[in-house]
């Protein structure tokens, strides 16, 4: 869709390696906000779970998300807070 507009990029290739600097930096910038995010998130679910045991507090952590995303998950729960016998 054309609007009557030209751009033209000088030093096309120094933009480029420069916009390839930034990407790691962003993407590092991103995880320390998420990991951030993500501790908080923790002290606030092990504050306010019920606790009997403390099996299940304990249980809340965080772990890495897909590599190359930023990305933390918020894990609770697992096998020690899981009970069998529901068929």
């Amino acid at each position: 869709m054309a609007d009557g507009v030209t751009v033209t990029v000088r030093n096309k290739d120094k933009l480029a390696r420069k916009l390839r600097q930034l990407a790691p930096e962003a993407l590092k910038a991103l995880t320390i906000a998420n990991e951030e995010t993500a501790d908080e998130m923790v002290a606030t679910a092990q504050r306010y779970v019920p606790v009997r045991t403390g099996t299940l507090r304990n249980s809340i952590h965080t772990e890495p998300g897909p590599p190359d995303t930023g990305a933390v998950r918020v894990v609770a729960g697992g096998a020690a807070t899981t009970k069998g016998g529901y068929d």
